[in-house]
């Protein structure tokens, strides 16, 4: 229980720190919904205002629209209105496990999103940027975490906490580095 708390808080604090170094890149958002997610699933935990649960189908999907599928706003308004009226209908009306469904499947959008930036970039650049492989390292984390809940696996609390433990490590890397870093990505040409 000691370690469980611990990791829970340290992944706590340490997440705040991404959206600073972030800040006025494209995933900014990003990385501030990720920030402000487990404060408010806390906090809503803490007061019993609601099970932290269905809080994170509409963070999730706030995730989704956080990313810049395009540079028209209006077409992101198409696409966020759906989205977020979908995830509200489903945050009051499906049980747990369907909802740890819907959070990993979400997470499985983001995760397709994330690789086609990285799989762009390579084809555009012929280099492999570090941030683009740990964002997707983080994502495949974040929907194995969701989907195994869903379906029972009950990997146990070790893989929970060892997954855990190394999202913090890609938190303080996402810490560090910018995705404009060039000197951090692999030159394949």
């Amino acid at each position: 229980m000691i370690i469980g708390n611990l990791i829970i808080y340290l992944s706590v604090i340490v997440w705040l720190l991404p959206p600073l170094k972030q800040f006025r890149g494209r995933f900014f958002y990003y990385f501030l919904i990720l920030a402000l997610s487990d404060p408010i699933g806390m906090t809503m935990h803490y007061f019993r205002i609601a099970y932290p649960i269905t809080m994170f189908v509409i963070l999730s999907a706030a995730l989704l629209l956080s990313l810049p599928l395009s540079n028209d706003r209006h077409i992101k308004i198409h696409y966020a209105i759906p989205i977020l009226a979908l995830s509200l209908v489903l945050m009051y009306y499906l049980p747990f496990t369907d909802l740890m469904l819907v959070i990993g499947i979400i997470h499985l959008l983001i995760l397709l999103v994330l690789f086609k930036y990285l799989i762009n970039y390579v084809l555009l650049n012929g280099r492999l940027q570090l941030f683009h492989l740990l964002i997707v390292t983080y994502e495949t984390s974040m929907m194995l975490k969701f989907t195994d809940r869903a379906f029972a696996f009950r990997t146990g609390k070790f893989e929970f906490y060892f997954i855990s433990g190394f999202e913090i490590i890609l938190g303080v890397m996402f810490s560090l580095i910018k995705e404009e870093s060039p000197r951090l990505s692999l030159k394949f040409r």
